[in-house]
């Protein structure tokens, strides 16, 4: 049987407790500051470690991501190939069904468009002008495009979309010619971020500058665009890169200069263009819709240049062929430099043909070399017509 505990015994273990409490707070206040230092720095280092485990963790989903976006393009571009292959074989079949021709024509066009204005861009920052690309870009995998215009020295400004920077994919032989192109869609750019994008480029540029807008329009932009963009900027000189009805549609808003090619032409004219003759009639036909300068790019044979003042023809250089993929953008940017240098049509059509000469000497979808751009312009001869 228990006994209660008399009040005098309950009284003096009530002041042991509290004497003890009292000396516990006197031990703690007298702690030594080292002892919360080393507190601090453990309590720092598992943060810090934690930190560290969570960025590794990261960057290896990243890679992860990556590495399952690219197999997944390789594998559609693998289930593409044959199809490529067997509309390239339909357009070289002799028809007569010209709706048949044009529709592959059609589809061929939306598989061969790339980032055109960052290689004009770098084209001419390598040959000596300052360059600035502006866009829109989706949000992911923009950062290696930025690394790259930053490698080259090009100003850049991009408007961040929602979806992925697209995939542009060339195959080429070994011979250099006959390329193979797949090119994703880009992000889509919807009537806010095309009102965005107006207000950049009329901030980034002045009256008198020259103005390229080159490539497909993104998904969701209209075939009038680009027309209502240089309408928007009348005192800007604008280049106007494009094919099919963004090409038709910018013309109402007379542009200084429009670079088709061939094959671009044709499409435009809704004709076969086989002699020199035939491309010069149609680039006579795009000034009367009103183009101020034509300049069409013919590949091997060269370039021609038609204005209402007259036409010149620059005939290619021979030399080694290793690729034509980016020619024609490598063509742009050394007129913008001609242009910038000179202020003359003449010398920019040479600079022109040079740099596309040059750019056929690199492999692959490397961009042109200034030292080789160098050699051949002293080459150039420029022919009235």
């Amino acid at each position: 049987m228990s006994k209660k505990k008399q009040p005098e015994q309950a009284e003096n273990e009530q002041t042991e407790e509290v004497k003890a409490s009292e000396t516990e707070q006197k031990a703690a206040e007298q702690t030594p500051a080292a002892d919360w230092e080393a507190k601090y720095n453990e309590l720092n280092d598992r943060y810090l470690r934690m930190a560290a485990e969570y960025d590794n963790f990261r960057k290896r989903s990243q890679r992860e991501r990556e590495q399952a976006y690219t197999d997944a393009v390789s594998r559609a571009v693998t289930a593409l190939l044959p199809t490529y292959d067997n509309l390239e074989r339909a357009l070289k079949a002799e028809t007569a069904d010209t709706e048949y021709k044009k529709g592959v024509e059609m589809t061929m066009t939306q598989l061969v468009e790339s980032l055109k204005g960052i290689n004009v861009a770098i084209t001419a920052r390598r040959l000596g002008i300052a360059s600035c690309v502006l866009g829109c870009a989706g949000k992911n995998g923009i950062d290696a495009v930025r690394r790259k215009l930053d490698g080259e020295q090009v100003t850049h400004v991009f408007l961040p979309v929602d979806g992925d920077v697209r995939t542009n994919m060339k195959i080429v032989p070994q011979d250099g010619t006959g390329v193979t192109e797949l090119n994703e869609p880009g992000a889509p750019v919807n009537a806010a971020n095309q009102r965005a994008f107006s207000d950049l480029l009329a901030e980034k540029t002045v009256a008198g500058q020259y103005v390229v807008l080159t490539g497909s329009l993104p998904p969701e932009c209209p075939p009038e665009y680009y027309r209502d963009l240089m309408l928007s900027l009348p005192e800007r000189l604008f280049v106007l890169d494009v094919s099919g009805a963004a090409l038709m549609a910018g013309l109402a808003a007379r542009p200084f200069l429009v670079k088709p090619n061939r094959s671009e032409l044709q499409a435009a004219m809704n004709r076969p263009l086989p002699t020199m003759a035939d491309v010069h009639q149609a680039a006579l036909e795009l000034l009367e819709m009103g183009a101020q300068n034509v300049l069409v790019s013919l590949g091997g044979e060269g370039a021609l240049w038609v204005s209402e003042s007259g036409a010149m023809f620059a005939p290619a250089i021979p030399v080694r062929v290793q690729s034509t993929v980016g020619a024609g953008d490598a063509m742009v940017g050394g007129v913008m430099t001609g242009l910038e240098k000179t202020g003359d049509v003449h010398r920019a059509l040479a600079y022109g043909a040079a740099a596309g000469c040059a750019s056929v000497m690199t492999e692959g979808t490397q961009l042109i070399r200034p030292d080789d751009f160098a050699a051949l312009l002293p080459q150039v001869q420029i022919q009235d017509v």
